[in-house]
């Protein structure tokens, strides 16, 4: 089965369209993101509806082809988004972007895909935790040191079995980590690794560095 990935674009942005637009290695951020995952997944950009217009033209610039742009119910945040983005997929694997991880490389997105297809319902990519974790009490006083052998921390993009990411939408409201929402619900999570190059940025300000990053260390 074909794959979708959503990239929701919520109403946080309004103010932020340069977040939007900004160039990386060439391109739109939200193109570059666009087009990273093109060549496996079908891309469906879930836009708050103040948004719709500036997302069409941010990606129109770029003559990108094969995505669609879905207009979320208001108030237009995270979880409209999604909900809009996941009514316009299929029965397949979703795949759910963040536009503050532009870094995305197309190997994930098809490991991703690879345990979706062998029955996982969620699956994330992970990374080492390697700075020291500290326990405190509640005057501030440091009290022991977490193992950190255990921990992990994720990333995006993220891969959802359509049927269980709609369950987990259903009732949904802000703030919304679909992650949380299924080790709530018990769903089971399976970990894949992830990308050193991955990280959270905040755009327009980190566009130099992603840029670099990106220039750097091609997708692959």
């Amino acid at each position: 089965m074909n794959a979708t990935a959503i990239v929701p674009v919520p109403v946080g942005y309004v103010d932020r369209h340069d977040a939007l637009l900004v160039p990386l290695a060439g391109r739109s951020a939200l193109a570059h993101l666009v087009a990273t995952v093109q060549p496996r997944a079908e891309v469906v950009l879930a836009a708050a509806p103040p948004l719709a217009d500036v997302v069409v033209e941010a990606v129109d610039a770029q003559h990108l082809s094969s995505l669609r742009v879905v207009v979320a119910d208001r108030p237009g945040e995270r979880v409209q988004c999604l909900s809009a983005g996941v009514a316009a997929c299929g029965t397949g694997p979703v795949v759910i972007l963040d536009l503050a991880w532009a870094a995305c490389r197309p190997g994930t997105v098809q490991r991703l895909c690879a345990e979706l297809a062998g029955g996982a319902p969620v699956v994330v990519p992970t990374t080492a935790v390697t700075d020291s974790v500290k326990r405190i009490d509640r005057r501030g006083i440091v009290t022991a040191t977490w193992d950190r052998s255990r921990l992990r921390t994720t990333q995006f993009p993220r891969g959802f079995d359509a049927a269980t990411l709609r369950a987990l939408l259903a009732g949904a409201e802000e703030p919304f980590d679909e992650v949380g929402a299924a080790l709530r619900a018990g769903v089971p999570v399976t970990e894949i690794d992830g990308d050193g190059r991955a990280q959270r940025l905040e755009l327009p300000c980190d566009a130099r560095y992603l840029t670099a990053v990106l220039e750097a260390q091609p997708d692959r």
